[in-house]
């Protein structure tokens, strides 16, 4: 299913697509890059997966998008902790 959510980033992936992705081609605790980051979709798809992602990005607005949307993320899994 095609997520409603949008950000405004001309990229934008469901979260639900990148899940299943990620879900299919790694292992749980894989460290997953991704160097064209955006919004951080892939990242939130990491963490809800059990992976560790490594974003990278160039546009210090998405980076904060991103840095953001990854804390909640984190912090809504049980077993991720952040100091």
């Amino acid at each position: 299913p095609w997520s409603k959510e949008r950000n405004g980033h001309t990229t934008q992936k469901p979260l639900q697509i990148m899940s299943r992705i990620i879900s299919v081609f790694t292992s749980v605790g894989d460290v997953i890059l991704d160097p064209y980051a955006g919004s951080g979709t892939t990242g939130e798809a990491c963490v809800l997966q059990g992976r560790i992602p490594i974003l990278v990005d160039y546009d210090q607005e998405w980076v904060d998008f991103s840095n953001n949307r990854l804390e909640k993320s984190i912090k809504s899994q049980k077993y991720w902790q952040i100091n």
